[in-house]
């Protein structure tokens, strides 16, 4: 009898062996998609998404100027191997991620970044980038502002890595926002608004499945 239990045991144990490295296979797959945490040597990238460039002739912009949607403003970058970088001129290093979510087309031109304690980023519109204002026809070129317009700070979340729209201040015009700071002690954020030259202070509500909303806005200081 304990022969036979035995023998049982054994049969189910390979079966179990068997299961386990598809298992992980699949958390692997699942995990390859979700944002990853920040490693030593990793920062993250806002940039300019460019202009759309005549296809017969690539180096030529298409004038008058449009931004080009399809390419991303926000990414995870490795700066570890600095002999990539090229003497006197801007360095692009490696994307470690970029999320489907992070182009102009959602996003919009954005330049503030900031980092909560979950991982969460946090990126806010812009028009630093003046290039494209000087190039573009209209005071909003499709691209310039992503969907929450240019008062817009955008979150992603640190589970799915998709970015929405956190918060849309009031006043920022065609001029966007500047910078942005997290306060870990009390889990909100700072924004400085260059439409109205105030900084608003916003609460993050934490929710489930590493979901945020914005707490009641207000108006913390001049600047």
């Amino acid at each position: 009898m304990f022969e036979t239990n035995f023998r049982r045991s054994a049969r189910i144990g390979r079966k179990f062996r068997l299961v386990a490295p598809l298992v992980s296979l699949m958390l692997a797959a699942t995990q390859a998609q979700a944002q990853p945490n920040l490693k030593k040597g990793e920062v993250v990238l806002t940039t300019f998404s460019g202009f759309v460039h005549d296809s017969a002739n690539p180096p030529n912009v298409i004038l008058p100027a449009q931004i080009d949607p399809s390419r991303y403003v926000l990414r995870i970058v490795d700066v570890r191997d600095k002999s990539l970088a090229p003497m006197g001129a801007n360095w692009l290093p490696k994307a470690v991620y970029e999320d489907a979510s992070w182009t102009a087309a959602n996003m919009g031109q954005v330049f503030g970044v900031a980092i909560d304690s979950t991982g969460a980023i946090y990126a806010t519109a812009t028009t630093v980038y003046g290039d494209f204002r000087t190039k573009c026809t209209g005071p909003q070129p499709v691209g310039a502002f992503g969907s929450g317009g240019p008062g817009a700070v955008y979150r992603t979340n640190p589970i799915t890595g998709a970015a929405s729209v956190f918060a849309s201040l009031p006043n920022a015009t065609d001029v966007g926002l500047g910078n942005i700071a997290y306060d870990p002690t009390n889990n909100q954020v700072f924004v400085t608004n260059l439409g109205d030259g105030q900084i608003y202070r916003i609460p993050i509500v934490n929710g489930v499945g590493g979901a945020a909303s914005a707490g009641p806005t207000q108006v913390w200081a001049p600047f």
